[in-house]
């Protein structure tokens, strides 16, 4: 039996949990469960509820490390990690091997609870084998009492959505490749997101997964390419709007797709996009004050957050992270402590999703076992203090800590000795410190919510997942990915169709150069390569080759990596003939078209720099098209070297179908729809002028009524109220505009030449405002948002018993675009690319101005010297007439030569179209000397003999 001293204490912590929980309809009904399976908790198992750890490799035997601390106390999670072998010893695990892992994780959960929860209410003569049964409560054969058998906690089992920016599903065979962060903001498109996210859900669920560190709600307002703190592809965008749009919908798809079997907790609150430096490496220190951040870094996570935990593309969770802020309440010289671990910052950033965390939103803090965090704590790095970093990050809030390589000598062994240490000092303090014992018990009741809104039933088989029903569930989403990946290639270079090359002809030699920097993520493993060497060229042939269109020729397809590029670009004379530099310097020369792959500028990556290298130093001397596929982020190469390049396309994404967009857009089979969802410093391209409304547009107006409802004028009357609803605004990208734009509508009394101005904001690029028609006569409505004018006017004549309409536009109208539809296939744009994308073009104008003052100023010139001369007229006009042609032909010939065969130096003339009258002067003084020498010839004896 239950020991008399337990029982009070249990009904000590039932009372001050009942304090501290608002009540609701359910506690007014009954019993609350969450509030009696914690009370039924020995202490050990409370605070290891509040932990999830890491373990090394997949074997889960009976005296392995992980298996003894879920028994010993309950452990709330843990967190899968390539790194840590969870995912195979080559970093690719089977399907059916994973997911015997996570069942086996559960049976050891479910035992665990039999174990510490339910030893005094056992039979004492009950069969081990009873421990891993499905008898549900309720069941007669089941030994447990009902009230008790639904205190079996499933384990939160966690991965991160992404790792060395490859999808978590990557590291599972026969699973969707998926498209990363940025190649879905590349869409624009919510529904898109929402369908990869269903994918993911679906996919992690059947393998056991039940949370997701994920998605990364970063906002990448500053590109830092070629930096190791860039946030790359692993951010949705720049735009906070979009973020937190494209975010909402991912974590709706997300839930869905895991029938709301799986918990989501966003990266990195508040937010990495401004950090200087990676996580590991330092903590890095942010100038921000907080109303910066709430209006950049905060506000996609605050739309993540604003309603009820679960519920459509609201998130279960929050993943704090460990950054710091200097001024961030206003005073520049000051410094809060990491974020994860300071009560009164993290409060701060918290105040506007309070509702949310009330609601049960979770607080995670991220990774304590991190360098950084050591330095934090002991900057000589001679000792740990791991007890104070767990008790601080409590104590600032947080209600699961992650625990991964928790020890400074990254020692298995003394992984586990430290975690237990931790869990024994937070129980012996739950015992003796009532404060501390309310925060625990007010995490644990936000923890244990969570677990019963994920299962409903808690009995043996509740976490575990039926093998063959599972696999067929995995690999079902490629076709998402294929609309993504159509729908976010975005052509960056040329910017009209006209300037585009002809694609590759039928015996045109192809050279493709593939960074395939390889990533060591799992230890011992062999290197996976972001992008496959021979995926560009396999594609090529297998579309276009002997086995598709037989276009091109299998051996007219060259194929080499950016460190064979690196080594014969940096090679010194003499060469051995018969070494691979030849052979990458021959192939060069000899293209007809160069394809560069690339992924990033890593600075991990050696080879990384070879594509800036080759445009500086061969681009103007190759006599082949220069191709640039990107599956990496698109801001990495400067205007000049864009300038060098013949076609540029963004990817986003290292995979094959979009490997097989961008080799169908080079082939002119597919054209790009996307558009770039960061800036794009070297091409001007900024998204907070891309987002705002189009100045060609005509905003619409409706009249309806409270229901939205359209209104007829016979249905008006003096004193109505009736509602003034615009059209959808959209975008530079023809995007409707985001939330909270201002749009003015200004109503006119013509007669009276009164004017009412009233000032409204958008949602989902519609603007509303109400309006009382208290005056009789004729008024005249308009909505503008800035810089888009009021064209559309509404002009209606009030009257007390019927009212006129009439509908003015001024100009002719151009049509509005709606909102997209809620599917995976992308919608065909209107547009290709957005305007400000565009580099400096000279003016043919300009050009021919200039040419013709040149070539005049030669003939005044010309004619000048002829009448000091005293020539005769024939004389005179034949110079005027051979400096005008040769000026004239100078000037042609130049601009074919720009035009045809040296294109990368028209853009520099852009602004300098002088040079153009320079040039045509120039021939004029050619014509000149011609004159003169045609002259000296007749005057010779030579020329009067002959």
């Amino acid at each position: 039996m239950m020991s008399r001293g337990l029982v009070w204490r249990g009904a000590l912590v039932l009372l001050l949990l009942l304090m501290l929980v608002p009540p609701t309809s359910a506690q007014e009904q009954g019993p609350d469960p969450v509030l009696e399976a914690i009370a039924r908790m020995p202490t050990s198992m409370k605070v290891g509820q509040l932990v999830v750890v890491s373990f090394p490799d997949t074997a889960l035997t009976e005296d392995a490390e992980i298996a003894a601390l879920i028994r010993e106390y309950g452990i709330g999670g843990v967190i899968l990690q390539p790194g840590n072998g969870n995912f195979g010893a080559e970093g690719r695990i089977a399907p059916a091997d994973f997911i015997s892992m996570t069942n086996q994780l559960q049976s050891l959960a479910w035992a665990a609870t039999q174990e510490l929860l339910l030893a005094d209410l056992l039979p004492t003569d009950i069969s081990d084998e009873w421990l891993s049964t499905d008898l549900r409560p309720g069941d007669p054969a089941n030994p447990v009492p009902l009230p008790y058998a639904s205190s079996y906690l499933p384990m939160f089992i966690m991965v991160e959505s992404e790792v060395a920016g490859l999808p978590i599903t990557s590291f599972v065979s026969g699973t969707t490749t998926l498209p990363n962060l940025m190649a879905l903001g590349a869409t624009w498109n919510p529904a898109l997101s929402k369908s990869a996210g269903e994918v993911l859900g679906q996919e992690l669920s059947a393998l056991g997964v039940n949370f997701l560190l994920g998605p990364d709600l970063d906002v990448l307002y500053v590109p830092n390419p070629g930096s190791a703190f860039d946030l790359g592809t692993q951010s949705f965008g720049g735009d906070p709007f979009w973020v937190g749009e494209m975010g909402r919908a991912y974590i709706d798809g997300l839930h869905q797709g895991s029938a709301a079997r799986l918990a989501v907790a966003p990266r990195h609150f508040p937010g990495l996009g401004s950090a200087d430096r990676p996580l590991e490496e330092e903590l890095p220190t942010v100038q921000r004050a907080l109303a910066q951040l709430q209006q950049i870094e905060l506000a996609p996570f605050y739309a993540a957050a604003a309603g009820d935990p679960g519920i459509e593309g609201v998130a279960d969770a929050l993943l704090v992270t460990h950054i710091r802020y200097r001024g961030f309440q206003g005073n520049i010289r000051q410094s809060t402590r990491p974020i994860s671990l300071d009560p009164q910052a993290l409060q701060l950033a918290m105040e506007a999703i309070l509702p949310w965390r009330e609601g049960g939103g979770v607080l995670i803090a991220d990774n304590l076992g991190l360098p950084s965090i050591h330095q934090l704590y002991d900057p000589s790095g001679t000792s740990f203090s791991k007890r104070r970093v767990v008790q601080d990050a409590f104590s600032a809030g947080n209600d699961l800590v992650i625990l991964d390589r928790f020890s400074a000598e990254d020692s298995w062994a003394m992984h586990f000795s430290n975690i237990r240490d931790v869990l024994d000092y937070l129980a012996q303090r739950y015992e003796s410190d009532p404060t501390f014992q309310a925060q625990v018990d007010a995490a644990l009741y936000r923890i244990v919510s969570l677990k019963m809104r994920l299962y409903s039933d808690f009995y043996a088989s509740a976490g575990q997942r039926d093998i063959p029903t599972a696999l067929e569930m995995l690999g079902q989403g490629q076709s998402v990915t294929t609309a993504v990946a159509m729908a976010a290639l975005t052509r960056i270079s040329p910017f009209s169709d006209d300037l585009l090359p002809t694609p590759p002809q039928e015996r045109a030699r192809i050279v493709i150069f593939t960074q395939e920097y390889p990533l060591m993520v799992t230890p011992g493993a062999e290197p996976r390569a972001r992008l496959p060497l021979e995926l560009i060229r396999q594609t090529v042939l297998r579309l276009y080759g002997p086995e598709g269109t037989g276009l091109v020729r299998e051996g007219l397809v060259q194929q080499f990596s950016f460190a064979e590029l690196s080594r014969a670009l940096n090679a010194s004379p003499p060469l051995d003939p018969d070494s691979s530099v030849i052979s990458v310097l021959t192939a060069m020369e000899q293209a007809d078209w160069l394809i560069f792959g690339t992924t990033s500028l890593d600075p991990a990556d050696p080879d990384a720099w070879a594509l800036k290298t080759f445009l500086a130093q061969r681009a103007t001397q190759i006599r082949g098209q220069i191709v640039v596929l990107s599956f990496g982020p698109p801001y990495e190469l400067d205007s000049t070297e864009i300038s060098k390049v013949d076609i540029f396309y963004a990817l986003y994404s290292p995979t094959l179908a979009f490997v097989e967009a961008g080799v169908r857009a080079l082939f002119r089979d597919l054209v790009a729809t996307g558009a770039s969802p960061v800036n794009i410093p070297a091409l001007n391209y900024n998204l907070a002028l891309q987002t705002m409304p189009n100045a060609e547009q005509v905003i619409s107006l409706d009249i309806v009524d409270a229901d939205g409802e359209p209104l007829l004028p016979a249905d008006i009357r003096h004193n109505d109220v009736i509602y003034l609803r615009t059209g959808v605004i959209v975008d530079h990208n023809n995007h409707p505009v985001p939330d909270g734009t201002p749009v003015l509508f200004t109503l006119t009394y013509l007669q009276e030449g009164v004017e009412r101005r009233i000032t409204s904001e958008t949602e989902q690029g519609v603007a509303q405002t109400m309006v009382t028609l208290d005056r009789v006569g004729q008024m005249d409505i308009t909505a503008q948002s800035e810089p888009a004018p009021p064209f559309f006017h509404l002009q209606l004549t009030i009257r007390e018993e019927q009212t006129e309409l009439v509908i003015a536009i001024t100009p002719m109208p151009t049509p509005t675009p709606t909102l997209e539809p809620d599917v995976v296939e992308p919608k065909p744009p209107t547009r290709v690319l957005p305007e400000p994308l565009y580099l400096p073009r000279p003016d043919g104008l300009l050009f021919l101005g200039w040419s013709l003052g040149g070539g005049l100023l030669t003939v005044l010139g010309a004619f000048a010297y002829a009448r000091e001369r005293r020539r005769k007229l024939v004389s005179l006009l034949r110079l005027v007439l051979i400096c005008s042609l040769a000026s004239a032909t100078l000037y042609v010939f130049s601009m074919m030569m720009l035009r045809w065969f040296a294109s990368a130096w028209l853009y520099p003339l852009a602004g300098r179209e002088y040079w153009m009258g320079v040039v045509a002067l120039l021939g004029g003084l050619l014509g000149f000397g011609a004159d003169a020498t045609m002259r000296a010839a007749r005057k010779s004896p030579r020329f009067r003999g002959g």
